[in-house]
């Protein structure tokens, strides 16, 4: 089981860090190019700092979660959403206290990244529940091997 563990935390990283990379380099690009008619008062360092630390954390604890008892994968999840989001708002407060400056263009900056990073969230942990039954029942393409005999 430690293998197949080693193996996602690898897929995960292989998909994780260029993804992360990209992202930071085009919206670091966007902002650049949109700083001369809008003041960004977030550093996209610091939004893609908590993103990308946010979802390396949520990541191991759902892999820790999964090798442990997998039925708990599901809700690990849903906790771990809760608290990122709960997270998002502490790292915002600063933010939204500010008197007298447009937020539109640093809220789209902050939660651009946090939806693209919470789908790699959900695919992740999809993917970790759905090798589990796979590896725990022995069943890949569960449903479409009845349909594939009666075919032919």
């Amino acid at each position: 089981m430690k293998s197949q563990t080693r193996k996602e935390f690898l897929y995960f990283l292989m998909i994780f860090v260029p993804l992360s990379v990209l992202l930071f380099f085009v919206q670091e690009f966007v902002t650049g190019e949109l700083s001369e008619k809008f003041d960004f008062y977030i550093s996209t360092f610091h939004i893609y700092l908590f993103h990308a630390g946010v979802t390396f954390l949520i990541f191991c604890i759902l892999l820790t979660v999964n090798r442990n008892s997998f039925s708990s994968t599901g809700y690990a999840f849903f906790a771990c959403s809760l608290l990122k989001i709960l997270a998002s708002v502490v790292f915002l407060i600063p933010f939204f206290k500010l008197k007298g400056i447009y937020k539109i263009p640093d809220a789209l900056a902050f939660f651009a990244p946090y939806f693209i990073y919470l789908i790699l969230e959900t695919y992740y942990a999809l993917r970790l529940m759905k090798s589990n039954v796979e590896n725990k029942t022995g069943l890949k393409n569960a449903g479409t091997e009845s349909f594939q005999k009666n075919d032919g």
